[in-house]
């Protein structure tokens, strides 16, 4: 996948810039028009896995994070639309920073989720590939939500978002985020299978910004696994979604 995803990231590219060859240059030659699938002021988010990163970006400003530092850094872009995809340039810690998304599907190789576009980052020496999605085309499996659903009190499923303080991790054959609810200082302990969590896993840590956090978590179902990989519970109390609240 990686050739596939650097040849559709450098001919979209030379679309935006006006170089390369035309005949090598993905969508219709004929079609002067630039790729319209992504606006200006669309958001779109990306990640990526081994190392984790990702953010999002909207108009001129991208936000990029990764499991040290989960705030994210933000930074000013420039948005150059090609034919069959759109790229961002900046500079992030003196480094150059592209971003360049094209259409496609799209798999992070750890979920059985599938984005609708390609990410190909190139941050100074390093190459990085991952997916992205928009509010408008969002993923698909696992616990795909839109805009709206993000910002419900009260989610389609009846539960409602609970305010917390995380406060830690437990690792062992599964690993539990630790927290205390807000309301009422009681301590719970759970499986994360929020988007947010997966590097945490990865590491099997939380990072220091992330600790006595307020956020709110929404709680449902997750898989439990023994220390040879076999599903030990398919109904464990699970954290489906995290925002934060500061």
């Amino acid at each position: 996948m990686r050739r596939t995803m650097a040849f559709a990231a450098m001919a979209m590219l030379a679309a935006c810039t006006g170089g390369g060859d035309p005949g090598n240059i993905p969508g219709d030659t004929e079609d002067p028009a630039p790729f319209a699938e992504i606006g200006p002021n669309d958001r779109l988010q990306f990640t990526g896995t081994e190392p984790f990163w990702g953010g999002e970006v909207t108009g001129g400003t991208l936000i990029y994070s990764t499991p040290e530092t989960p705030d994210g850094h933000a930074f000013e872009v420039q948005r150059f639309p090609g034919r069959n995809g759109v790229s961002w340039t900046g500079t992030m810690d003196g480094r150059e920073f592209t971003l360049a998304v094209t259409p496609g599907q799209c798999s992070d190789g750890m979920s059985d989720r599938t984005y609708p576009y390609f990410a190909m980052l190139d941050l100074g020496e390093e190459d990085r590939e991952g997916c992205a999605w928009t509010d408008a085309k969002p993923y698909s499996g696992g616990e795909a939500a839109s805009a709206d659903d993000e910002a419900s009190t009260e989610p389609a499923d009846g539960e409602a978002w609970t305010a917390v303080r995380i406060t830690g991790i437990t690792c062992g054959d599964n690993c539990y985020v630790d927290y205390l609810t807000e309301a009422y200082g009681s301590g719970g302990s759970a499986l994360c299978e929020a988007d947010i969590c997966r590097p945490w896993v990865e590491m099997q840590r939380l990072p220091e910004a992330a600790r006595g956090r307020l956020a709110e978590i929404r709680m449902g179902a997750g898989t439990q696994y023994d220390g040879d990989g076999n599903v030990m519970s398919t109904d464990y109390p699970a954290i489906v979604a995290l925002r934060w609240l500061e």
